[in-house]
C-alpha cells in the first residue's frame, strides 16, 4: 500500500458582500473564491507527515490569491497514488483539488480510488458523532488541535507567518488523528 496517499486540505472561507441578515445569506459580489491554503500529506507506511502552503512558492510574495504552483503540487501526488484516503474525501478534499485543478487550468491526474473514512464511520457504525475530532478521541487516538479559530485563517489570508506556522501543524495533526 505504499502508493496509498493520506492527505487534507485547508481552504480559505469566500469573501465578498452581501445585504444584511444573519440568516438568509445571499451573496451579491464575491471578491475571492475559496482555495486551497495548504494541505498536509503522507503515504501510507511512512512516518513523516508533509505539510505544502501556498505561503512556500514564489508566487506568494506578489499575489496571495494565486495557488497554481500549490495546486500543481497535488496534482504531482495525485499521478502517483492509486488510492487517496481523507476524512470527508467524496464530498469535501476531492472536490477541492478538483476545483483548483480546472480554475487554474491544470490538465487533471489519472483518477484514484477513494477511501473516505467519514464515509466508512457512517456506513459501518453508529458512533454518536463522526467528526474527525470526536472519532479520534473515543478511539483514544488524540484530539485536533487547539488553535485561535478564525483568526488563523485571517493570518494565513493577511500573510502572518506566525499564524501559517499555526495553520501548517494544525493540518499536520489531522492527518496523524487520519
Amino acid at each position: 500500500m505504499d502508493n496509498t496517499l493520506l492527505i487534507d486540505f485547508e481552504t480559505s472561507p469566500t469573501k465578498g458582500y452581501w445585504w444584511r441578515g444573519m440568516y438568509e445569506v445571499n451573496p451579491i459580489k464575491i471578491l475571492e473564491h475559496s482555495r486551497i491554503l495548504c494541505y498536509a500529506y503522507k503515504w501510507y507506511g511512512d512516518r513523516e507527515i508533509k505539510v505544502v502552503s501556498q505561503r512556500m512558492f514564489p508566487t506568494y510574495a506578489k499575489n496571495k490569491i494565486d495557488n497554481k504552483m500549490l495546486v500543481e503540487s497535488v496534482v504531482k501526488l495525485y499521478e502517483k497514488a492509486e488510492y487517496v484516503v481523507a476524512h470527508n474525501l467524496k464530498a469535501f478534499d476531492d472536490k477541492v483539488a478538483n476545483k483548483g485543478i480546472i480554475l487554474n487550468n491544470i490538465m487533471p491526474p489519472k483518477r484514484h480510488r477513494i477511501l473516505d473514512t467519514l464515509t466508512i464511520a457512517r456506513q459501518l457504525f453508529n458512533f454518536d458523532s463522526n467528526k474527525l475530532d470526536d472519532l479520534a478521541a473515543i478511539l483514544g487516538i488524540g484530539r485536533k488541535l487547539p488553535h485561535t479559530g478564525f483568526p488563523m485563517w485571517e493570518g494565513c489570508m493577511e500573510g502572518i507567518l506566525k499564524d501559517w506556522l499555526m495553520m501548517e501543524k494544525y493540518n499536520k495533526h489531522d492527518i496523524f488523528l487520519l
